[in-house]
């Protein structure tokens, strides 16, 4: 008996690999795939949605709590720099007082703008399941669950405002990021007729931070 290895060969790789010519399929396996394939697509279009939501939302007590780090790092760093720049104008005229306030001005904006901004977190990332085509229905069906109640959670987190959209925070950040620069950019022409009164140049200084 001469055994056809070639063909044996091809045999084994077809049946593990699910090669099977499709004119040699039953029309229920047939089904059976089609139905596999459609369950996997399912799962992957519901996987898709809840990655774009995570990746569109932050935190709102994350976003809270960096913008208050961050307003603390601003707050030190111009308290740091009044009582640095209080003693250089005290004894200068008016004309003075506003070409050094106008260049230190510029240098402080500079240091703000190198600050080391904490960064807020996205929305948790799913653990995404492993998933490969051609896996089971069953587990196809447990992806579509599982992806299905984890998009039920983000929507309910966004509805409830404990999840914010990333676009709004960015907005709302430069916003103020360019109200202080507007502020402290007019802090020269309108501090350097005050006088020698460092308490009222200190007020109207901090009160151009946010509060």
């Amino acid at each position: 008996m001469v055994i056809d290895l070639e063909c044996l060969q091809t045999a084994w790789t077809s049946l593990h690999a699910h090669t099977t010519p499709q004119d040699q399929i039953s029309d229920r396996e047939r089904l059976r795939r089609e139905r596999q394939q459609r369950l996997y697509w399912q799962g992957q279009e519901l996987k898709q949605r809840v990655v774009a939501l995570e990746e569109q939302h932050v935190l709102a007590d994350e976003v809270a709590q960096t913008r208050t780090v961050l307003n603390q790092q601003i707050r030190t760093a111009i308290e740091t720099w009044l009582t640095q720049i209080i003693p250089v104008i005290t004894e200068l005229d008016q004309q003075e007082r506003y070409q050094v306030l106008s260049n230190d001005i510029h240098r402080l904006l500079t240091s703000l703008a190198a600050l080391p901004v904490p960064r807020g977190e996205h929305a948790p990332q799913d653990e995404l399941l492993i998933d490969e085509q051609g896996q089971s229905e069953i587990l196809s069906r447990l992806q579509i669950e599982h992806y299905r109640a984890r998009l039920h959670q983000l929507k309910a987190q966004v509805q409830a405002k404990e999840l914010i959209p990333v676009t709004g925070v960015k907005e709302k950040a430069w916003a103020e990021a360019r109200l202080i620069r507007d502020q402290l950019l007019a802090i020269p022409a309108r501090c350097a007729a005050m006088g020698n009164d460092p308490d009222s140049f200190r007020k109207d200084v901090l009160a151009c931070l946010p509060q």
